[in-house]
């Protein structure tokens, strides 16, 4: 509300020292509507890419694409579901710890399969970013876990 705007608890600090207040505001919408539509766009891909591989066969309704272009059209309509209802459940806080944690378990386990990938000597696994080093992906995979615990223990 505008009464909670006006309150000095709530006030953004990089609004004060800037030099028009407004862009700062135009920033965080345009940097939330980019991440959340990437997600929206991004996920049932990714949903597609996992029932494709057969890892879960309770995803295989999601292995099929739609069009030309393999669009995963059940993907968005199932992300669509999911979107709707945290909307409808009016509690945004509460869903965003979630998510994040869903984003840091992701991040985890990819820098655990480079560090495992690494450690079993596979032939296939070729990292060719020069300053890689196994030990750090384990150091992130393991400051990612310690990330969700500090964001939110329970979820």
């Amino acid at each position: 509300t505008r009464d909670a705007l006006k309150d000095t608890e709530t006030r953004i600090a990089v609004v004060e020292v800037s030099l028009w207040g407004p862009l700062v505001y135009g920033g965080i919408f345009a940097a939330t509507l980019s991440s959340a539509l990437a997600q929206i766009i991004g996920a049932p891909r990714i949903l597609m890419s996992v029932a494709r591989d057969n890892i879960f066969p309770f995803l295989a309704p999601f292995k099929a694409g739609w069009g030309s272009n393999d669009e995963p059209l059940r993907g968005y309509i199932f992300t669509f579901i999911i979107a709707f209802l945290a909307i409808v459940g009016g509690d945004l806080n509460a869903v965003s710890p979630v998510i994040t944690n869903f984003f840091l378990a992701s991040y985890a386990l990819i820098n655990y399969a480079c560090f495992a990938s690494s450690m079993v000597r596979s032939p296939s696994w070729r990292p060719t970013y020069t300053l890689y080093n196994p030990w750090l992906a384990l150091v992130g995979a393991v400051l990612c876990f310690v990330v969700m615990l500090m964001v939110d223990w329970i979820a």
